[in-house]
């Protein structure tokens, strides 16, 4: 029988290689699933401390930064008339939540995250009247226990995504619009 430079007949290359390969394939796979639960334990991170931020700001304001093209409305603060101010979108891992008029007082959120996979289009979606709010983000696993079919359903768009994650200020539902949860109170109070 023929052996090879390092003792093995052709079958039993054949055989190793085989196995090799289906080790490192496995392994791939795993290690591919690891990294997306990963980003989406991430997400979830962040998700968490948007809304902590978000809860401590409206606890100092008595009222949510309202939402502007998906963003936090929160910085670049303009004053349009007198006693007016009027603020631009607060920029995914750039921008703080902060107050912005008082610089010295200690931000909400120093860095507000943004979604792990940024660099391929993925985004927060943040939606608020000043009254509620709801924050989004899609996760890559829908094994995850925070996926939500129900926010599926309303296919917000987090950055080209469908959303399947969110919080809200605690009473807003997020499988309905702020406008339709605010529509069925009035009703309700009527």
């Amino acid at each position: 029988m023929k052996r090879n430079w390092l003792g093995f007949s052709g079958k039993e290359s054949v055989f190793l290689i085989f196995v090799f390969l289906f080790v490192i394939g496995f392994t791939l796979i795993n290690l591919q699933d690891s990294y997306r639960k990963a980003r989406d334990a991430q997400r979830k991170s962040d998700i968490r401390a948007i809304y902590d931020g978000l809860m401590a700001y409206q606890n100092d304001f008595s009222h949510f930064p309202k939402a502007l093209d998906g963003k936090i409305a929160a910085c670049d603060p303009r004053e349009v008339e007198k006693d007016v101010i009027v603020y631009g979108p607060c920029l995914w891992g750039e921008d703080a939540l902060a107050d912005a008029l008082d610089p010295d007082y200690p931000p909400y959120v120093a860095n507000l995250p943004r979604d792990p996979q940024w660099d391929k289009g993925a985004t927060y979606l943040y939606i608020s009247d000043g009254r509620n709010f709801q924050i989004y983000a899609a996760l890559e696993g829908e094994d995850e226990d925070e996926f939500d079919p129900g926010i599926v359903a309303r296919k917000l768009d987090c950055g080209g995504r469908i959303c399947n994650f969110g919080r809200s200020d605690g009473k807003t539902p997020l499988d309905k619009s702020i406008e339709e949860y605010n529509n069925e109170l009035n009703a309700k109070n009527k």
